[in-house]
């Protein structure tokens, strides 16, 4: 964006009429701009309004004023008159990325979704633009996407924009949202994206507050509520577990399968938290059983494990696969989903959702995440 500069001014203007002009400078509003922004910044919203339509009153050309005037219109709520203000702007410079970005979040908040994703477009899909520029612009396409309940279509932009970005805390936090109200319980996924929020905010504004002292400890509540829900857990023995997992082990190597089996059952009654006797189980269930009730037994062995260690990519990704050889394909999916949401850039998840989503009947979302697969591979050549 083009900012006025003073100085050079100055060197066109004769000494006689020098002094004049700096006796009375701030007459063109560069000086209520100058405060609007520094009340702005101390979080006056009223001041900062003022001072800025008195910027744009001065100077109606300056583009860095209407775009100022914008920002603190949206700020509290005037949104229509946002429109107006930052749509003048458009007009004098419709190619600079702050008055696209602001127009572009206007638009949103005034429902206008389809605008908004245009401008945000412009820049995102722009590789001319800095990666900041375009990491802001997939950020607000994945709000957008939020906001009409496109979430795989949202998660795919957040991702775009932390590729762009990794410092990108709007980015961090709307994943953290998204994870926490768009999919199905990935609460560990959410707590993760809000520290990173949290970590890279560096304003302690109310929305840092908010994450800090209300979503964070609500989702480590959600988390240990979930784990005290299970049954058992309140006489759990994970000594014990411990013991009887080692004797599986032994019992599994010399092969005699049917007491390893029954050694990881008990491992897992007397602590149903206890991830490593779940995978134990499952992994040794399909040496006898060899049936498809077997298999199914095996499903749901993972699928425990699964919800024992929310975090462990391998452990969905074993599940997942073992799902879609089943045919089980929109459970296929979820974990699929679940594994992506612990590594975004994993190569194989994305390929497994693409066939699950397919299989689903989910054409237009396993395009989006073939897409973003194939951005990804073009990348590590």
């Amino acid at each position: 964006m083009t900012n006025f500069s003073l100085s050079s001014a100055l060197k066109a203007v004769s000494p006689v009429l020098l002094a004049a002009i700096l006796a009375g400078c701030g007459g063109d509003g560069t000086a209520q701009l100058a405060e609007s922004r520094a009340a702005y910044a101390r979080h006056d919203l009223r001041t900062a309004e003022k001072l800025a339509a008195k910027a744009v009153k001065r100077n109606p050309g300056n583009v860095d004023a209407l775009v100022q005037l914008a920002r603190t219109e949206i700020d509290l709520g005037r949104i229509v008159e946002a429109r107006k203000t930052i749509a003048k702007a458009l007009e004098l410079e419709p190619d600079a990325s702050d008055t696209i970005l602001t127009a572009a979040e206007a638009a949103y908040h005034g429902r206008d979704y389809a605008f908004a994703m245009l401008q945000y477009r412009k820049l995102a899909e722009d590789a001319a633009q800095p990666p900041e520029i375009r990491s802001q612009a997939y950020a607000g396409i994945g709000v957008v996407q939020m906001s009409v309940q496109e979430f795989d279509i949202a998660r795919i932009a957040l991702f775009r924009a932390i590729r762009l970005n990794r410092r990108n805390p709007a980015a961090w936090y709307h994943l953290g949202l998204l994870y926490r109200d768009g999919f199905d319980r990935y609460y560990e996924a959410s707590r993760e994206a809000f520290n990173f929020y949290v970590r890279l905010e560096q304003t302690a504004d109310i929305h840092v507050q908010k994450v800090q002292r209300s979503y964070i400890p609500d989702l480590n509540e959600t988390i240990n509520r979930k784990a005290a829900s299970r049954p058992g857990v309140a006489d759990r023995n994970s000594e014990k577990a411990a013991t009887l997992i080692a004797e599986a082990e032994s019992l599994q190597k010399k092969g005699q399968l049917t007491k390893a089996r029954k050694k990881y059952e008990d491992a897992l009654a007397a602590d149903p938290l206890s991830h490593k006797a779940a995978l134990g189980l499952a992994v040794v269930i399909p040496k006898i059983e060899k049936t498809p009730a077997g298999a199914k037994k095996q499903l749901d062995a993972y699928r425990t494990a699964c919800a024992l260690q929310p975090t462990s990519t391998s452990t969905l990704m074993t599940t997942a696969n073992l799902a879609f050889r089943l045919g089980f394909h929109a459970v296929a999916q979820d974990y699929y989903s679940r594994a992506l949401a612990t590594d975004p850039n994993d190569l194989a998840a994305l390929d497994g959702i693409v066939k699950a989503c397919r299989k689903v009947g989910k054409g237009n979302i396993a395009d989006a995440y073939q897409s973003y697969r194939d951005e990804l591979a073009s990348k590590r050549k």
